[in-house]
């Protein structure tokens, strides 16, 4: 499987002033003057950034495919039976969101307007002692920022909040928070279950729209 995909597998360079930088993800093609992509036997192509996203670290690039002699057959997880082997590459939302950044250049996402990061990523010392949660609190996503004028803001959540739920669904994650609030539309409204110094509360908000 690997050896039948392996000749369709490119490189991506990025030029920014003078230096040559490489790289796959969406903020390193938003930031390059200019775009390589080399295939597997060594032809360097000029390509165009046609659309990028940073959450899913993303990046749609198009080129001349005069010279490209092997594209990768995408199975359909439909049609995969119980024991056939099968290869996952990427965000879930990944593939989803290629047709709208070919499109748009951009994809349009709702948002609570908060800089999350996964609970499970700070320090114990500092859970028990900056953020005084209870030992039986495990996961969630701490927010590191709420942005002013936000969803969140005007539900009054706080910086070290540590969000738990998001109606009623257990957040594990700042990845799955960001991924339940992008199942969303702008002007859905979420309950918000959240920590804060040791007390158990929620809030209501409503999503606003963010395109970045």
């Amino acid at each position: 499987m690997v050896e039948k995909a392996l000749p369709s597998v490119v490189g991506v360079n990025n030029y920014q002033a003078s230096s040559s930088l490489s790289g796959s993800g969406s903020n390193e093609q938003e930031g390059a003057n200019k775009l390589e992509v080399k295939l597997n036997d060594g032809t360097t192509l000029s390509a165009k950034l046609l659309g990028s996203d940073q959450w899913l670290d993303l990046a749609v690039l198009e080129i001349d495919d005069s010279k490209v002699k092997s594209v990768a057959n995408l199975g359909n997880s439909d049609a995969v039976k119980a024991g056939e082997q099968a290869i996952a590459i990427g965000n879930p939302l990944g593939y989803l969101a290629i047709e709208t950044l070919e499109k748009q250049g951009k994809i349009k996402r709702p948002q609570m307007g908060i800089v999350p990061q996964s609970l499970n990523q700070i320090p114990t010392a500092s859970r028990q002692h900056d953020l005084n949660l209870p030992d039986t609190v495990q996961n969630g996503a701490v927010v590191l920022n709420v942005k002013a004028g936000s969803p969140a803001e005007k539900a009054g959540l706080q910086n070290y909040d540590v969000i738990t739920e998001l109606d009623g669904k257990e957040i594990d994650t700042a990845a799955s928070l960001r991924e339940y609030i992008f199942k969303h539309q702008a002007g859905d409204h979420i309950t918000v279950t959240y920590y804060r110094d040791g007390q158990k509360a929620s809030a209501e908000l409503t999503l606003e729209d963010v395109s970045k």
